[in-house]
Order: structure tokens, then sequence, then C-alpha cells
């Protein structure tokens, strides 16, 4: 059946507060109006120099809530034998999904699910309450309980920033003004506070942790510390840049030399700027400050009209070039630190669920009985796996331990305690990161054991890009009934110098992870023990570590193809000017979109990784839309009202018609996600102009 899902229920509210003083003065200098000698005043010109100071602050707040699963009269949903979490807890979220309509296992085509029109869907709320099954772990049981919905807050994004600008520029005409130049000089400083984000669980207060210690009381269950909604008095970045901005357009001087032929007037410009953007608090993964993005653009061209304006044709070329530019490396650069606490979370939550233990079923004697998993190392040939037991399933058997069902992998690094298996895990991190992040694992007053770091607040990464085209645009009145008019536009981007802190670390996190342990390594133990999911820690940071790294800087130095190469736009309006349907105008466009990279193969290198095959992306389709016009106007009211009606049809044509877009593939070149195709709008507007 169709369905509606929802799933993360956010309600968020934001306010910003903008506090701006602005100072500007300018002076003229007309040549025309000081110098006897017209002929002289005109070549010199007019001048105009203008001057800016500008203090802007900027204060956000942003405060996100969500429902989440509570028990008033049963067992409490966050306790280990259900989901072992507090209410921030991704397993405690309220998670809906909808029906919208019936059965369509008997279906043949998507457009048979399509829903046309708005639905009315009755989404769950806080204070709601509802009958739920779940399986408790400990009792080995389906249970039936009367659940309610209370709202637990996540950490609020407060900011502050500061900017600070001055600026000057002078604008010049020469010849009669067919020579206008430009040229400006900006310095900009940007001051950036964050609110503290101290990570983990404690008491409220300024000098608290993000989250309050209350698991279980007063339906709070670890809600956010509010009174971290404060700034220090030292901001947390500073930001300066000095940009400059020039330009020049020259028109052919048919007043000083002679007339074009053809109607024609003919003019070139050239224009050169630098771009700064304030990037706030920014750090890689080394929390060393990352500089601002700055950029540099060139333009030039030139227009020509012919037959006094009839025939218009603009030529323009462009390059742009970024350094800094932010990525987040397809949420590789996060996932650097954020695995490790997902694996300290999964062995966490294993070690809060009683029907977990530290070794899988199967050891004859079983470790698990007797509580001497030092024995097990010390003496290990004591110790037998039962043929087929999860125990007797290694990452060199097939069956393998991604098929195991009980236990962890302790078995298999030479860990004899839930602290050497959280110290075997930290130990791997990257000495650099784990100074940074200090992952560690503390047990709250409830007795549960959570995982905790200190966050880094604006992690992320870089990169540089250069982007270059060509833009063409004509303008025709073909006759005075017909204009037409198009555009076309081509566009190429090639990246360098990507993630160059956070891949290098990456891999090299990835190598730790490796490294031998107890005759196996981290990268082979399964991921989630405390889930029974069958992936392993490699496969987890080969996922969504490294190959979102690799596909980013494998693209480097190679034009992007996610990004469309050709843009064309046609427009055509015919007018009506006499006759049965004198006022009448039709017309109609087309837009075409040239095809788009979605994903890619998959290779492997002479190391055996996979890598991605950039040179030859799977490509959706291009698109091509079309739309029409057809409007009436005339005078009415004794010509006192101007009066119009049109009829407009958007997307009358499309190339694809109504079948759904591939829009990203497997490295198979299977389709992974489709975009629904524009729909077919049709608009009618009356227009009175008085």
């Amino acid at each position: 059946r169709p369905i509606v899902f929802w799933g993360d229920n956010w309600e968020r509210n934001r306010r910003n507060e903008q506090d701006t003083f602005r100072a500007t003065a300018f002076g003229t200098l007309d040549f025309a109006d000081v110098m006897r000698n017209d002929r002289w005043g005109n070549i010199l010109g007019k001048h105009t120099v203008t001057g800016l100071y500008e203090t802007r602050e900027n204060v956000d707040l942003t405060r996100q809530y969500r429902g989440s699963w509570w028990a008033d009269d049963t067992k409490n949903p966050g306790s280990a034998a259900i989901s072992n979490g507090l209410s921030n807890n991704f397993r405690r979220i309220v998670k809906t999904q909808v029906y919208v309509g019936p059965d369509a296992r008997g279906f043949t085509s998507a457009d048979q699910v399509r829903i046309d029109g708005g639905i009315s869907v009755p989404f769950p709320k806080v204070g709601d309450e509802y009958g739920i099954w779940y399986f408790d772990n400990a009792e080995k049981t389906d249970k039936q309980a009367i659940w309610r919905i209370i709202q637990n807050e996540n950490p609020a994004n407060f900011n502050k920033s500061v900017l600070e600008s001055e600026a000057f520029s002078l604008q010049s005409t020469f010849l009669n003004g067919n020579i206008v130049a430009l040229y400006a000089e900006r310095s900009d400083t940007q001051e950036a506070w964050l609110a503290p984000n101290p990570g983990g669980y404690g008491a409220a207060g300024p000098d608290g942790a993000t989250r309050l210690d209350l698991p279980g009381l007063n339906e709070e269950d670890g809600t956010y510390n509010t009174d971290l909604l404060y700034f220090k008095d030292a901001p947390d970045s500073v930001n300066s840049g000095d940009t400059s901005t020039k330009s020049l357009v020259v028109k052919f001087p048919e007043d000083l030399l002679f007339e074009l032929p053809f109607g024609m007037d003919l003019q070139a410009h050239y224009y050169e700027a630098d771009s700064f953007q304030p990037a706030g608090v920014s750090v890689n993964l080394l929390k060393e400050p990352l500089a601002s993005p700055l950029g540099t653009t060139k333009e030039k061209g030139f227009q020509v009209s012919l037959f006094e304006g009839k025939l218009s044709i603009r030529y323009n070329e462009f390059e742009t070039a970024l350094s800094n530019d932010r990525t987040n490396l397809g949420g590789g650069v996060n996932n650097v630190n954020g695995r490790i606490g997902f694996y300290l979370d999964r062995i966490t939550s294993a070690e809060n669920d009683t029907s977990t233990n530290l070794f899988p079923d199967g050891y004859l004697p079983d470790p698990n009985v007797t509580g001497d998993y030092a024995d097990f190392f010390a003496n290990r040939g004591n110790y037998t796996a039962t043929p087929g037991s999860d125990a007797a399933k290694t990452p060199d058997t097939s069956p393998d331990n991604r098929q195991r069902i009980s236990g962890t992998g302790a078995d298999l690094i030479g860990v004899a305690s839930w602290d050497e298996y959280y110290a075997a895990i930290i130990n791997a991190v990257v000495p650099e990161l784990q100074t940074i992040s200090n992952h560690r694992v503390e047990t709250l007053e409830s007795g549960e054991v959570v995982d905790l770091r200190d966050p880094t607040p604006g992690l992320n990464s870089t990169r540089d890009f250069v982007a270059t085209g060509t833009e063409i645009d004509i303008i025709g009145q073909v006759t005075r009934n017909l204009t037409l008019s198009a555009n076309v536009a081509k566009q190429k981007t090639v990246t360098s110098n990507t993630g160059p802190v956070a891949i290098g670390l990456a891999n090299e996190q990835a190598a730790r992870l490796k490294a031998p342990l107890g005759g196996h390594s981290l990268w082979d133990l399964r991921g989630s023990p405390y889930q029974r999911e069958g992936d392993q820690i490699g496969g987890r940071f080969e996922n969504q570590v490294l190959r979102p790294m690799a596909l980013a800087k494998a693209l480097d130095g190679t034009q992007l193809p996610e990004q469309r190469e050709w843009r064309i736009n046609v427009t055509a309006r015919y007018d009506f000017l006499k006759g049965a349907f004198k006022n009448v105008s039709v017309g109609g466009s087309l837009r075409y979109q040239d095809a788009i990279a979605g994903g890619y193969p998959h290779l492997l290198d002479d190391a055996g990784n996979t890598i991605p095959d950039v040179l030859n992306p799977w490509m959706g389709p291009d698109d091509i839309n079309g739309d029409a016009f057809i409007r009436y106007r005339r005078k009415i009211m004794n010509d006192k009202v101007d009066w119009s009606i049109q009829l407009n049809a958007r997307n009358l044509y499309r190339k694809n018609g109504s079948q759904d877009i591939p829009i990203e593939f497997n490295p198979d070149g299977t389709t992974t996600f489709v975009r629904i195709p524009v729909e077919q709008q049709w608009f009618l507007t009356n227009t009175f102009s008085f």
C-alpha cells in the first residue's frame, strides 16, 4: 500500500534579530559643469565617489523539539530491555507512516499510485496516546502497553555574528558616456559566536552539560540544558577579507567617429571582482580554523544591436574561481568521528541489555556462564566451539561472524570485559582526533552506560573549483507581429584540492581499525551486535566515510558531470495587430537541460580498493519542457481601465511525459531514486490596470 512516511517529526522555532547601522557619503564631479569648453568637458566626463561604512549584528536562535515515547504505567520505553535510549535516541523517536491508498500489488505503473491534489494526514503530536506492541529483550516476549508521546528538546542552534564593512567606489564616464568605468574596494571583518555545546550528560547551569542527567524523571528524560543559551565574551572566530571590483564598458563612439551600418550599435564589456564570504565558526577535523571562501570572477564579451534595436545579440564569457569552498565530502567528514561514536554506542547498548552477552553462544565451557573471560584467552585450548554455533563463525569461516545473532565480537579481538572492549575502540582512534573528541564511556546515576564525546562545532572541509562558461542571448523582432528570443548557456566546473586534511585522516583512521587485534581486527566485527545487525564495522566505515570521500577526490581535475553542461531557452510571441484577432497574443517557450550524472560504476584499484569510475558516469536523461499562452487585452470603462485575460499552460510539452525520471543510480546502473516529472499546470489570469 502507498504510504506517507514521517521520519523525524521535528518542530522548529526560529527567531532572527538584525541590527544595522549604515552611513554613506558621495560626491560628484561633472567636468561639463566646470569647464567652458564643452568638448573637453564631455571628454573628461562625470565622476562619482561613494563611501560606505556599515555594521550589522545578527542573532539567530533555532530551537528544535520532537516527540519521544514514554510510558506512565509500564516499563520505560528507554530501558535496556526495550530501546536502551534516552528521549533523544533514535530508537525512542516517534516515526510515522500513514496509509494513503489501497493494496498496490496488482498495479502495473507508478501512475496508479500517484496522488493528485492535497491530502490531510493525521500525524501524531505531543500528548497523544497509542496502544503499542513491543518486544521485551529481557523477558523474550512480545508485550502490549499504552505509550504517550512526550516532548524532548534537542540542542539549540544559537549563534551571533557582527560584520563590519568599509567600502568606497569610483564610477566614471568619459567621451560623452561612451566609456563607463568602475573601481571599488571593500574590507569586511566578521566576528562570530556560538552558544556553548559541551556535550555529555550532567547538571543544569551555564557550566553544565548539553543534556540534563535526568533519565526517566519528570518526563524530561535527558532534555536539553537551556542554561547554555548564552554567548561568551570573546568571539569564537574572526574572519577578515579585502576585495576589489573593476569593470569597463566601451561603446562605439558614433558621435565622435562615424555611424555604423545597418542601424548598428556596438559595445564591449570587461568585469573583474573578488568575493569574500565570512564563514563564521568553521574548522577542520583537527579543529584548525578554515580560511573563509575567497573567489574571483572575470567576465568579458560584447553586445551588438542591428536595425535600430530590432535585433540584439549579447555574448559573454566568464570564469569563476573559488578557494576554500565548503564541502562535507558527502557526509564523510562528520562520520570520521561519528562512526567511532556509533560503534561505542552499540557496545554500550549491548552492555545495558541484559540479554546480550559479551561472548557469543556456543563455547564449551561457556565463559558467559563462568564469567571467567580472561581464562578463555589464557587457556584457549580448553575451549571448543560447537559446530554451527555462533562461536564457530569467524571472519575466516563460511558462514562468517556477520551471521552471528548472539554476543559481541569480544572473543575475536582478545578483550575479556566490556571496559576492555571500549578501550580497544578508543585506542584505535587517530591520536590527534582522540585528543579533540575525547571519546569516553561513563555510567549515569541510573546505572546506564553511555558513550560521550566532545562536539566540534563548525566541522567542515574544503575544496577549490574553477567554473567557466559561455552565454549567448539573442532577442529579435522579426516582424511587427513576431518577437523571438533565445538563450544558450554552456558551463563546466573543475574541482581541485578536495579534502586536504579530512581524506588523509579518514584513511589513517581506516588503517587503525584494520590493525591486527587478538587475531582479527575491529574492521572485521559486526557494527551493531546489540541489534543483531549483520554488517561489519569496516563495511559501515567504507560506505559512509571512505567511498563518498573517494568519489569527491576522484572528481578533482575532471569536468564535474553532476552539473548540466548545456541549457537552452527559446521563446516566441506573436501579436495580432488588426483583423478579427486584434489585441490577441499567442506565444510559447521551450526549455532544454543537458543530461546529468546520477552515479558511478565501481572499479578496483591495484590494491583491491573500490573506487568510482568518474570518467564513465551513469547519466540521467536530458530534459525538454514547453509552455504556451494566449492573451487578449483591450480598454474598458470608457478607456479608463486596461483589461487583459491570459491563459497559461505550464509544461504543456514534457519530453519525458508522465514517466518518472531517474536521478540517482547504484554502481551497477540500476535506479536508486526517481524524480516525479513536473506537473502540467493551467492558469487563467485577469488583470485590470488603471
